[in-house]
């Protein structure tokens, strides 16, 4: 779920998912599709994570510019 600073559910925005592996120099080719639902949330599928090793998922948030972006950063065993 998106909320802005006031706290309130954010709608319409575009999201870009990008998988990569640091470690390896590579993402992935399977591109993930953002489904928009209700209230500021947003489901993506599929993310294929398909090797072992240390992951970053970067979700860029935009709106006509770019709003923001969040990275996420684990290990898949």
């Amino acid at each position: 779920q998106v909320r802005d600073p006031s706290d309130a559910p954010r709608d319409g925005l575009t999201i870009q998912v990008i998988p990569f592996m640091p470690d390896h120099g590579h993402g992935t080719a399977v591109q993930a599709v953002v489904t928009p639902s209700a209230n500021g949330t947003y489901g993506l599928d599929p993310l294929n994570l398909f090797m072992t090793g240390l992951w970053t998922i970067t979700l860029r948030l935009v709106d006509g510019a770019q709003l923001d972006e969040v990275v996420f950063t684990f290990c898949v065993d």
